[in-house]
C-alpha cells in the first residue's frame, strides 16, 4: 500500500481486518512514483457485505506452560461470564519441547479490554496475541420438544430460511436419563423419533 493510500484508509475506516465474502462492485488500482523495499500499490475494492450474514470478532491467544492445569476451570468461568463467546485450549509443544497449552477466547471487540486484563491477572502469561476473524453464523434459534419422557430444549440452525441442522441441549437429556433410568441413547431415539 502507498504511503498516501495508508493514510487515507487510516482516516475514513473504523477498523482494519480481514477482508469479509463480499459482493465485489469495482476494483481499483494505483501506483505510486517513488521506488520502496516494497511494491507503491494501492488495491481498493467496493462491494457490500451482508451483516446479516457475518460477525467480526476478536481472537485473544496466548501459550501457557507453566501453569497448573487445575485453575483452568475457574478462568474458563471468568472469561464467560466477562463476555466471552468461546474459550477453549489447545495442547502444543513450546521452546525446549516444553508441553504447554494455547489458550484462545473469541469474543466481541467491546469485550476484549477486559477479557485481556482477566487473562494476565489469572494466568501466567506475559503476553496476548490478538487478531480479527470472520464469524458466518446460521441464523440461531431454540425450541422446546414436548415428548412422552419430559421437554427437552434442542437448537435450530436455518440458512436461507431452510432449517439444516439441530442439536439437543446435553444438559436436558441428561437430565431425562437420570429422572427415567434411560440411556442417553435411548433419549436421543425418543427425540428423533419427534423429529430432531
Amino acid at each position: 500500500m502507498t504511503p498516501t493510500g495508508a493514510a487515507i484508509t487510516r482516516t475514513i475506516v473504523d477498523g482494519l481486518g480481514v477482508l469479509p465474502e463480499v459482493q465485489i462492485n469495482s476494483i481499483g488500482y494505483g501506483v505510486g512514483s517513488k521506488d520502496f523495499e516494497i511494491p507503491n500499490v494501492l488495491r481498493t475494492v467496493i462491494g457490500t457485505v451482508d451483516a446479516k450474514k457475518i460477525d467480526i470478532l476478536k481472537v485473544l491467544e496466548t501459550n501457557i506452560d507453566d501453569m497448573s492445569p487445575e485453575y483452568y476451570q475457574y478462568i474458563f468461568d471468568e472469561l464467560f461470564k466477562n463476555g466471552a463467546l468461546d474459550v477453549y485450549l489447545t495442547p502444543i509443544i513450546m521452546k525446549k519441547q516444553r508441553p504447554a497449552n494455547k489458550l484462545s477466547v473469541i469474543c466481541t471487540e467491546e469485550k476484549s479490554e477486559i477479557l485481556r486484563k482477566i487473562i494476565f491477572k489469572e494466568t501466567s502469561t506475559f503476553g496476548i496475541r490478538e487478531y480479527t476473524v470472520n464469524r458466518y453464523p446460521l441464523q440461531r434459534d431454540f425450541k422446546t420438544v414436548d415428548t412422552d419422557i419430559g421437554r427437552i430444549r434442542v437448537k435450530v440452525g436455518y440458512m436461507d430460511g431452510e432449517l439444516i441442522k439441530s442439536h439437543p441441549e446435553s444438559d436436558d437429556v441428561k437430565a431425562i436419563a437420570e429422572k427415567t433410568g434411560l440411556s442417553i441413547q435411548s433419549v436421543l431415539k425418543v427425540l428423533h423419533d419427534y423429529g430432531y
